[in-house]
């Protein structure tokens, strides 16, 4: 009977099991914005930029312009600002309901075209509730980036430790990784204690790490056993891989050098300059206190040849730093290498790039460059009103510093009323001082009227009356053409402020009375404010050259008796060394940079004004 059973069960199985005819299941195609979102999450964002893109084309309301957006955000991810840029100049941006992914995707646009105040000022302004998860992602990232390429270190940590909370393309990982650091690091000491106390472990993660750095990283043996605790403390953190990075930078930062080479070109037209720096040096080196840890000194000459190959050579040849070169071309063709195997401090300073990647760890610069004073007169001036004039000489050297004074001038918030240049002609001044007070708008409207009227008309030419400071380049012979005539045409009242090519050095009073109210930053020790007895033997031993190279010789000794400070300064940015040539401290970048002694032609002689002393030439 159950054999029976089992059998009509099977049949009644095969019957259910035959053939149904042509009936198949159907697959329903997926959504083209789901689709083209899963590209996105996936990571393949040129394939989602072409998605999005074509669920623009379908459609002409509000929802297109907002797929425009997100293909130029997928675009700009998968660096293809080309065709993101197209997208964006179809969008229109006086809808009358705007999209914030459009306006995010134009920051970044102008971010990569090197506006960072005004991508970062349009991706500050959207609402980040109105952005999705990646969107938000891409908005840390275009502030980030823009806020460290104007130095506005605060908001770039803010937003590289809140960019981590978001996708971000695999292949840009060490780029956000490394510009998280840049931030990070850069804040000073108290600011990063400060932020040690916040509840977000990602951020808390990279504040601490930058603590231990700014505390320990020059001192090896501190900073590996510190770094361990790190790592036991943040597990899986981003900053894992960049720790091992730091502790080899440690170990190079720690060992003091034993042997220094001193790249100078003696043969070439800087031969007479290069002499000067290189006495300097010794001057130094003979007067360490340090007897017994004085390294050894070989001098190189860089005046022809491969300078990447020099540096090799003084590297095989035991050098555990290399100082100079001091032009700036050579500077650049070393920074330009992907690995400097020892240190390098630099005698000049290369053009600062927009670059988040930063300067290689063993790269140091230090030099006295115009563009820096320029930068520190711009500042002081401030103080004294917001609208300035600035005349310069019609040179290469004077438009480099025409620049550094308007740039830095706008920065700060000020507003450049003209730019006038003048040539190096008696007549030439005149014209100058009449075009930058608008005298000859004046003197050119009451010819006007003469030949209007047909009749003698007595006028008196008027200076613009809204000037607050005026910014010179010049050197002595210069300024002391500019400044009577600025005083002829009755702008006296107008504070003058200038670099410290305007003092030639000695004192003249006699010649130098036409510089009387002029304000100029220089070193302190031309004028016996910083290590007298060294400034005195210099002079005694070379008389000629002191008068025309001092400030040459001042950066040479500064050179040599920064060395031992150099890691601390670049990591300790609040870290301030008293030198010859000013204060001296570091940014992160390793620039050295000098906080000048300032003066004012009084009687003819340079003074101290009031905030830097009682100096008085004689």
């Amino acid at each position: 009977m159950l054999r029976v059973f089992v059998i009509a069960a099977i049949g009644l199985i095969t019957c259910g099991c035959g053939p149904q005819g042509n009936v198949r299941e159907r697959v329903q195609p997926p959504d083209p914005l789901t689709e083209a979102n899963r590209l996105l999450n996936q990571g393949d964002y040129g394939a989602a930029a072409a998605a999005f893109r074509a669920l623009a084309s379908n459609d002409d309301t509000a929802q297109a312009t907002r797929m425009k957006a997100l293909a130029a955000l997928a675009y700009q991810d998968a660096q293809d600002f080309g065709s993101a840029d197209a997208l964006i100049s179809e969008i229109d941006d006086k809808a009358a309901k705007p999209v914030p992914a459009a306006a995010l995707a134009k920051a970044r646009s102008m971010l990569h075209a090197s506006f960072p105040s005004d991508a970062y000022a349009i991706a500050k302004d959207l609402d980040e509730t109105a952005l999705d998860a990646y969107q938000r992602g891409v908005r840390n990232r275009v502030m980030g980036a823009a806020a460290l390429m104007t130095n506005d270190v605060t908001a770039a940590a803010n937003a590289w430790a809140s960019a981590h909370h978001y996708p971000y393309p695999a292949d840009q990982s060490e780029v956000v990784v490394q510009s998280t650091w840049r931030a990070v690091s850069r804040l000073s000491e108290s600011e990063l204690v400060s932020r040690l106390s916040t509840t977000d472990s990602l951020a808390q993660g990279w504040y601490s790490l930058a603590h231990v750095a700014s505390r320990s990283l020059f001192d090896h043996a501190q900073f590996v056993q510190e770094s361990e605790t790190w790592k036991q403390q943040h597990p899986g953190h981003p900053a894992m891989a960049l720790v091992e990075e730091l502790v080899e930078r440690s170990e190079m930062m720690s060992v003091r050098p034993r042997q220094i080479a001193l790249f100078l070109p003696f043969n070439d037209t800087l031969g007479v300059a290069a002499k000067a720096v290189r006495d300097g040096f010794f001057t130094a080196w003979f007067s360490d206190p340090r007897i017994a840890s004085r390294p050894l000194l070989k001098v190189y000459s860089s005046a022809a040849g491969d300078i990447v190959a020099a540096y090799g050579q003084a590297v095989s040849e035991g050098a555990e730093l290399v100082v100079g070169p001091l032009r700036k071309g050579l500077v650049e063709a070393l920074r330009n290498e992907a690995e400097l195997s020892v240190g390098l401090l630099a005698l000049n300073v290369i053009d600062a790039t927009s670059s988040t990647s930063g300067s290689p760890p063993g790269l140091f610069q230090f030099g006295l460059t115009p563009e820096n004073e320029a930068r520190q007169v711009a500042r002081r001036a401030r103080s004294r009103g917001t609208r300035a004039l600035i005349i310069a000489p019609d040179s290469a050297w004077g438009r480099r510093l025409m620049a550094a004074y308007a740039d830095t001038w706008e920065q700060i918030g000020g507003a450049v009323l003209a730019q006038v240049f003048y040539a190096d002609e008696a007549e030439a001044y005149s014209d100058a001082v009449k075009r930058a007070l608008n005298i000859d708008l004046s003197e050119a409207r009451a010819s006007g009227l003469r030949r209007k009227l047909a009749v003698p008309v007595e006028t008196e030419p008027r200076r613009r009356a809204d000037v607050d400071v005026i910014l010179l380049a010049g050197f002595p012979d210069n300024a002391r053409q500019i400044l009577p005539q600025l005083r002829y045409f009755r702008a006296e009242n107008v504070p003058v402020f200038a670099t410290s090519h305007v003092y030639a050095g000695g004192t003249d009073a006699e010649r130098d009375g036409d510089l009387n109210g002029l304000v100029f930053g220089d070193m302190p020790w031309l004028f016996g404010a910083a290590d007298v007895d060294t400034f005195n033997l210099v002079r005694r031993n070379w008389p000629v050259e002191t008068n025309n190279y001092a400030r040459l010789y001042g950066l040479g000794l500064d050179a040599y008796r920064i060395i031992p400070y150099l890691a601390k300064m670049r990591y300790q940015q609040g870290l301030r060394i008293p030198g010859v040539t000013g204060v001296l401290w570091m940014d992160y970048d390793g620039i050295v940079h000098r906080q000048m002694t300032w003066l004012k032609f009084v009687n003819g002689l340079p003074t101290f004004t009031e905030e830097t002393g009682a100096y008085r030439a004689h």
